[in-house]
C-alpha cells in the first residue's frame, strides 16, 4: 500500500512540475460588448462623463420646442439635420439669451455640394467634404488652441470640415482648432451666450472618448462661458438625431403667413355664410304636387339646358300622326304640296307652317310659342 501511494506522488508531482515548466501565462484583452443603455446610445459615456461634472444631461432625439425653459448646452449632433428656419432662430434667440448651442454644421448628402444650414450660416460657417478617404482610413489629427493658452491634441474620424465664407462677424470668435490644415471646430460669442460649430462629433462617441485629449476637449467646452465670473451651467441636452417633422409641423414652419390667411379667410368666409337677412322664409308645402307642376319644371330643366329639340319634337310627332291617321293621301305628298295642304285647311301662311314643322328648334321664347301653338292648331284642324 505505501509503494502505490508512493507512486501516485511521484506521478501527480511530476505532471505538476511538467505542467509549470511547459506553460506560460498571457495577459489577452476580451472586448465587453456595451449593454443596457450604452447599447444603443453611442454618447452614454459622454452623458456620464458630464454627469460627473455636475452638469444633469439627457438624450434625446429630437431638440426642445422651448430651450429657453431652462439655460444651459444644447449639444445638436444630427449632421443631417432639417432646416427649420423658425425652429433654428428659436435656437439662435435662446444662444443670446445666455445658452450655449454646440452644433455639427449640416453636412450635404449625396452627391449635393451646398446645404443650407440656418444655425452656422450666420456665422459665416459652413461644412465642406473632401476626398474618400477610405473605410480603413487613419483619423486625421493635430495640436490647435481651443481656449487661450491651452493646446490640445484631437483625431477627426470623417472626410468632412468646416469652411470660412467669409459673413460672419468676425469680432464674435472666440476660438478655432484646425487639423490637417482645415478648420474643424470654432466658437463664437452670440449676445450673452457661445456656439460651438463641429465638423463632426465622432470624438465624442462612447469609443473614441478616451482617445487623445477628447474628454478633456469636452470638459473645457462644458466650461465654456462669457462672464469667467458666471457659474457653469447645470443642465445639458445631446440631440443624436433630428426626427423628421410631420406634414402639418413642416407646412407650418414653411408656409405659415399664407396659412393665418387661409384660415383668416375662412372665418371671413364662414361669417358671411352665416349671417341672415331679412325674415325666415316660410317652409315649403310638402303635400303632393300636381303633375302640371312635374311638366313645367322638366319644360324648364330642358329650356334651361338649351334642349329646344326635345320640348318641340313632340309635338311635330303628334301632328305628322293626326296627318297618317285621319289623311292618309297627304303622307305620299312631297313636302311641299304637305305644307301647302296644311296651311290651306288651317288658313294660314304656308312658311308658317314649314318654319313651324321643319325649322330648326326656336330659340327664343316667342318664336317657341308660336310655333308649338300653330302645331297645336294645326293638330285640331284634322
Amino acid at each position: 500500500m505505501g509503494i502505490l501511494f508512493g507512486f501516485i506522488f511521484l506521478l501527480v508531482g511530476g505532471c505538476t512540475v511538467t505542467w509549470f515548466l511547459t506553460t506560460e501565462v498571457v495577459d489577452v484583452v476580451v472586448q465587453v460588448p456595451p449593454s443596457g443603455a450604452a447599447r444603443s446610445n453611442p454618447y452614454y459615456a459622454a452623458e456620464r462623463y458630464l454627469e460627473e461634472l455636475d452638469v444633469k444631461t439627457e438624450t434625446t432625439w429630437s431638440p426642445p420646442t422651448d430651450p429657453k425653459q431652462n439655460l444651459g448646452i444644447l449639444f445638436f449632433f444630427a449632421p443631417k439635420r432639417h432646416p427649420l428656419p423658425r425652429r433654428d432662430n428659436a435656437l439662435l434667440d435662446w444662444v443670446r439669451e445666455g445658452g450655449h448651442l454646440v452644433v455639427v454644421a449640416r453636412q450635404p448628402e449625396l452627391g449635393e455640394s451646398y446645404v443650407e444650414d440656418p444655425l452656422t450660416e450666420p456665422f459665416g460657417i459652413r461644412s465642406s467634404e473632401g476626398a474618400d478617404t477610405g473605410a480603413g482610413a487613419s483619423p486625421s489629427g493635430g495640436t490647435g488652441t481651443v481656449v487661450a493658452g491651452s493646446q490640445l491634441e484631437l483625431a477627426f474620424f470623417g472626410d468632412h470640415w468646416l469652411a470660412d465664407t467669409g459673413g460672419g462677424d468676425e469680432d464674435e470668435r472666440c476660438w478655432e482648432y484646425s487639423a490637417g490644415g482645415q478648420l474643424r471646430a470654432v466658437g463664437f460669442q452670440r449676445g450673452k451666450g457661445l456656439v460651438t460649430i463641429l465638423c463632426e462629433a465622432s470624438l465624442w462617441e462612447t469609443d473614441h472618448l478616451r482617445e487623445a485629449n477628447h474628454a478633456e476637449f469636452l470638459h473645457q467646452v462644458a466650461r465654456l462661458r462669457t462672464d469667467p465670473n458666471a457659474a457653469p451651467p447645470k443642465r445639458a441636452i445631446i440631440v443624436r438625431g433630428d426626427t423628421p417633422p410631420s406634414l402639418l409641423a413642416l407646412l407650418w414652419n414653411v408656409a405659415w403667413p399664407l396659412i393665418l390667411t387661409l384660415v383668416l379667410w375662412l372665418v371671413i368666409w364662414l361669417y358671411t355664410r352665416t349671417r341672415r337677412f331679412g325674415p325666415i322664409l316660410a317652409s315649403p308645402n310638402l303635400d303632393r304636387r300636381r303633375l302640371g307642376e312635374h311638366l313645367e319644371a322638366a319644360g324648364r330643366f330642358l329650356w334651361r339646358h338649351r334642349a329646344q329639340a326635345s320640348l318641340i319634337e313632340p309635338v311635330r310627332e303628334a301632328l305628322l300622326d293626326r296627318v297618317r291617321r285621319r289623311r292618309p293621301d297627304w303622307v305620299h305628298l312631297p313636302r311641299d304640296a304637305q305644307v301647302e295642304a296644311l296651311a290651306e285647311q288651317a288658313d294660314v301662311h304656308p312658311r308658317e307652317v314649314e318654319d313651324a314643322l321643319y325649322g330648326s328648334p326656336p330659340r327664343s321664347p316667342d318664336r317657341f310659342t308660336r310655333s308649338v301653338t300653330l302645331l297645336e292648331i294645326l293638330r285640331r284642324s284634322l
